[in-house]
């Protein structure tokens, strides 16, 4: 938002850049929603095929994810020998300098 970049023009910019699916409408839905399972699968999918065979891959991934279970499975299925994980709390941004 302090871009000033439409979130269409965000969103059009991602997809070119990362093919990641994002269904929200506007940025507060994503912030709302948080990125499907679909996408989890889709970039670690994504990151296996850049990688050499013997590499291991662990995404790391959000823990307060209310579908933690299908993002796990998600990763594990795209060939993820595992995960790591954050957590992400909205007042915390404010702690953040702003980089902008």
């Amino acid at each position: 938002a302090r871009s000033g970049i439409s979130f269409e023009k965000a969103r059009a910019a991602m997809r070119l850049l990362s093919d990641i699916p994002i269904g929200a409408r506007s940025a507060a839905e994503l912030l709302e929603e948080g990125f499907p399972p679909q996408a989890l699968e889709s970039e670690t999918a994504a990151a296996r095929g850049e990688l050499p065979k013997d590499a291991t891959l662990m995404p790391i991934i959000q823990l307060e994810d209310d579908r933690l279970d299908e993002s796990v499975a998600a990763v594990r299925h795209s060939g993820a020998a595992g995960c790591g994980f954050f957590r992400w709390r909205r007042e915390h941004i404010a702690l953040l300098p702003d980089l902008g």
